[in-house]
C-alpha cells in the first residue's frame, strides 16, 4: 500500500459497498455512487473507509483525494443536507418562480410572454419565494446543478446592456450545510 486515506464515518450514518458501488443511508435518505478505477480501490471496514492505490503515480494519488472527498460529501450530505440561496433580482417587470413537477418556471422575465424553463436534477427541493428561492437536498451535486440552471435562466439577455438590465436570480449562499 503506497498511498491511503481514511473517511471517519458519522453516527448514523451506514455505509455499504456493493462492487464498484458504494450506498450511504442516514436520516436524510439514501445516495449511491459507483467508483471505479483499475489501481484505486475502496474498503468499508466498520465505521471508517479506507481508499487505497499501490501505485506510485500522482495521478492515482489525486483520484484517492478526490474520491475521499466525494465520500464526505455525501456522509455531509446524508447527516445535515446542502442549502443555495438565490436572490431574485428586478426592476421593471416583478419575476415569479414555480415550481411545476420536476421542473422550475421563470415568469415574466423582462417582460416575456412564455416562462424560461430548468429541470430540477435529482431529489433537490425548490422553495421559490418572493425574494429569495432556497434549493435543498442531500446530493451535493444535484442541490449545485439545480440552483446553477436556475441563475442561468437569467443570463440570456440578447440585445439588453447588462450593465444595465441585471435583472435574474443569483447565487447569494453555496452549498451551506443544514
Amino acid at each position: 500500500m503506497v498511498y491511503q486515506r481514511t473517511v471517519n464515518v458519522a453516527e448514523g450514518v451506514t455505509v455499504t459497498r456493493e462492487g464498484n458501488t458504494l450506498a450511504v443511508k442516514g436520516k436524510k435518505g439514501e445516495l449511491k455512487k459507483e467508483f471505479k478505477h483499475p489501481r484505486v480501490g475502496i474498503a468499508v471496514e466498520g465505521k471508517q473507509i479506507k481508499i487505497s492505490t499501490n501505485s506510485e503515480s500522482r495521478k492515482d494519488w489525486a483520484i484517492v483525494g478526490t474520491w475521499e472527498a466525494l465520500i464526505n460529501d455525501m456522509i455531509i450530505g446524508i447527516e445535515k443536507g446542502y442549502t443555495y440561496t438565490l436572490k431574485l433580482i428586478y426592476t421593471h417587470f416583478p419575476i415569479t418562480v414555480k415550481v411545476v413537477g420536476n421542473e422550475i418556471h421563470m415568469m415574466n422575465y423582462l417582460g416575456e410572454k412564455a416562462p424560461r424553463v430548468a429541470k430540477i436534477t435529482g431529489d433537490a427541493k425548490v422553495n421559490p419565494q418572493k425574494e429569495s428561492i432556497t434549493v435543498t437536498g442531500a446530493d451535493k451535486y444535484a442541490v449545485g446543478q439545480t440552483a446553477a440552471s436556475i441563475e442561468k435562466l437569467g443570463k440570456n439577455k440578447r440585445g439588453k446592456d447588462t450593465r444595465i438590465f441585471q435583472d435574474g436570480a443569483y447565487i447569494t449562499e453555496k452549498a451551506r450545510v443544514g
